[in-house]
């Protein structure tokens, strides 16, 4: 995933490992393109737990423009609990200075395959929930959910949200890696669906507090 700025600055997320299978060392790389020059290659990742689905935004928090890295835990042992998101962040845009801000249900079969994009100080999250084909949220089984989270308050204001007219009705089994977000300014969109799938088109028009 990649981050594109004004002055033509660039900085892109990738996941990486350093070690063979089961690639123990998996996670998110990060490199930023300063307009002259690459960063030199990551040789580590940035969480300290093996991870993947990294996405890379930018937010606002104390009148500083900073990068954010939202990826999902993902333990190299099968019989281990998995899914979490990691939010991360730097200090500055194409800083490498990045710290854990906050781990949501990590290793406790949390969420799972996320997008997001950064809008203000918040950071605009979709997942798939972490349930097997058997279990059900809401009568949905595996269902495509909301997070938003406060950069500059470290909070999260929204956890596992059902989207208006995304219920047992219109949805039978949420799909992984089927949706996509976008943001310009306030304004928040995600498209939601798959093959064979009722498609939705979700929009906020004030940084995730109507939609």
């Amino acid at each position: 995933r990649i981050q594109l700025y004004s002055d033509g600055s660039v900085s892109a997320v990738f996941t990486m490992a350093s070690d063979g299978s089961p690639f123990s060392t998996r996670g998110t790389g990060y490199a930023h393109f300063d307009g002259s020059s690459w960063s030199d290659m990551p040789l580590s990742r940035l969480e300290d737990d093996r991870a993947g689905w990294c996405n890379v935004g930018v937010v606002n928090v104390g009148g500083t423009d900073v990068e954010f890295v939202v990826s999902h835990h993902a333990s190299a042992d099968p019989n281990a609990q998995s899914g979490g998101l990691f939010i991360i962040m730097n200090d500055g845009v194409g800083s490498n200075n990045w710290s854990i801000v906050e781990k949501l249900e990590v290793g406790e079969n949390g969420p799972f395959w996320p997008r997001a994009v950064g809008s203000g100080s918040y950071i605009h999250i979709w997942t798939a929930a972490n349930t097997s084909s058997s279990q059900r949220y809401e009568g949905i089984r595996r269902p495509n959910t909301y997070y938003r989270y406060d950069a500059a308050n470290d909070t999260w204001l929204d956890e596992k949200v059902l989207m208006d007219g995304y219920n047992d009705s219109t949805v039978a089994f949420g799909w992984s890696d089927s949706y996509q977000m976008d943001v310009d300014g306030d304004n928040i969109a995600i498209v939601s669906g798959g093959s064979g799938q009722n498609l939705f088109l979700f929009k906020s028009e004030d940084n995730g507090e109507n939609w």
